[in-house]
C-alpha cells in the first residue's frame, strides 16, 4: 500500500506583501519602544534632557527626566537633578490630523495636555511644582546659587506655530 501525500498549494495574491508589511509597519509604529529613542533626546538636548528608566512606549509609557550637560570630555555628566516619574499617554485621531498627549506627573493640578498636528503645537494652561534644583543644571548663574525649595511654573495656552503666542 502506497500513501502520497500532496503538499497543499498556498500562494499569495498580487498585493498580500504590500498588504503584510503596511500591517507590520503598523504594528511596530504603535508598538515603538521608548527606550530606543532615549539616547537621541540625550544627543539631541546635548546631555540637558536624560530619560531615566523608560518602560512602555512612545504612546503609553513613564520615565523619569534627569537634567545634566556635557563635561570636558565630550561626555554626559551625571545628573545634577531627577525628576519624580512622569506617565503620558498619547492618541490620535485621524479625521482632523492631531494627536495630543497627556502627561501626568504627581506635583500637576491636572495632566499636562499637549495637543499637535500640522498648525502647530499647543499646551493647555496648567500648573506644576519642580524642585528648584532643576536650575542649577542650566548653568551659570544658577548652579553657583545653589536653588533650594520648589519652583512654582504657571501657563496659559501655549502656542507653538507660526504666530506663537502664551504666557509662562
Amino acid at each position: 500500500m502506497t500513501i502520497q501525500l500532496k503538499q497543499p498549494s498556498f500562494k499569495l495574491g498580487k498585493y498580500s506583501f504590500i498588504v503584510l508589511f503596511l500591517c507590520l509597519l503598523t504594528t511596530l509604529f504603535w508598538q515603538f519602544p521608548v527606550s530606543l529613542i532615549s539616547p537621541q533626546i540625550e544627543k539631541v538636548s546635548a546631555c540637558k534632557i536624560k530619560l531615566y528608566q523608560v518602560q512602555g512606549t512612545i504612546w503609553n509609557g513613564s520615565s523619569s527626566i534627569g537634567v545634566s550637560e556635557l563635561n570636558e570630555f565630550g561626555t554626559c555628566k551625571d545628573p545634577t537633578a531627577i525628576t519624580e516619574r512622569l506617565y503620558w499617554k498619547s492618541s490620535c485621531q485621524l479625521f482632523s490630523a492631531q494627536c495630543h498627549t497627556d502627561i501626568s506627573v504627581s506635583r500637576s493640578q491636572q495632566p499636562i495636555r499637549i495637543t499637535y498636528g500640522f498648525r502647530g503645537i499647543q499646551i493647555q494652561n496648567n500648573q506644576i511644582q519642580l524642585p528648584a534644583n532643576l536650575l542649577a543644571s542650566l548653568g551659570s548663574p544658577w548652579n553657583s546659587l545653589h536653588p533650594q525649595g520648589l519652583l512654582d511654573i504657571r501657563w496659559n495656552d501655549l502656542n507653538f506655530s507660526k504666530n506663537s503666542d502664551g504666557l509662562v
